[in-house]
């Protein structure tokens, strides 16, 4: 049971294979009911407190990472909330989601998706979350599909932070082939 509260409630058939312990277990404590399967090769506590959903979302799509509108509200960029965690995978990755929390991915390739991933701490967890340069330049990649109100919104609240760092901006969105756009977007702001 160690390992359980060692990942915040949640183990995957492979941690539990991993630590030397047999699958035949996992059916045992299911069958009394002290835990349960969220998805296949994922089991939670039955006990176990939910947490932030962002957190929860990380742990059911390990390899993802906190993107466009979710990140937007994580770093009160925007007023808008998401009624689903948007989470970012590798194009070509398959994974199927449980109903609940609602997740929604957003399929990257390979250039876009390793570019600017952070750790932020969160209560009592660590989630993978895009940092705010990369986050902004995707919502102007992405402003037909999440709304340019809320990319003007959060590079508006951008320019206002005291602590930004417009250098590294413009040289993500040079990388993420979107430097003109928010070259545009900052002379109209500033």
């Amino acid at each position: 049971m160690l390992i359980f509260t060692e990942n915040h409630g949640y183990v995957s058939t492979g941690e539990i294979q991993e630590q030397g312990i047999h699958n035949t277990y996992l059916a045992e404590l299911e069958k009394e009911g002290t835990i349960r399967k969220v998805k296949r090769g994922l089991y939670v506590l039955t006990n176990h407190e939910p947490r932030s959903s962002l957190i929860e979302a990380i742990c059911l799509v390990t390899d993802g990472v906190i993107c466009l509108n979710s990140a937007l509200a994580f770093y009160h960029l925007t007023t808008f909330q998401p009624l689903a965690v948007e989470i970012a995978i590798e194009h070509k990755r398959k994974i199927v989601l449980p109903s609940h929390p609602p997740i929604h991915l957003v399929y990257f390739g390979k250039k876009r998706f390793e570019t600017g991933i952070s750790f932020q701490k969160i209560n009592d967890g660590k989630i993978r979350i895009y940092n705010k340069e990369k986050t902004l330049c995707d919502a102007v990649y992405y402003r037909h599909k999440i709304g340019i109100d809320i990319v003007k919104e959060a590079l508006r609240n951008y320019i206002r932070e005291p602590i930004k760092n417009l250098p590294k901006l413009i040289e993500t969105a040079d990388v993420l082939r979107v430097g003109n756009m928010i070259r545009r977007y900052l002379e109209v702001l500033v």
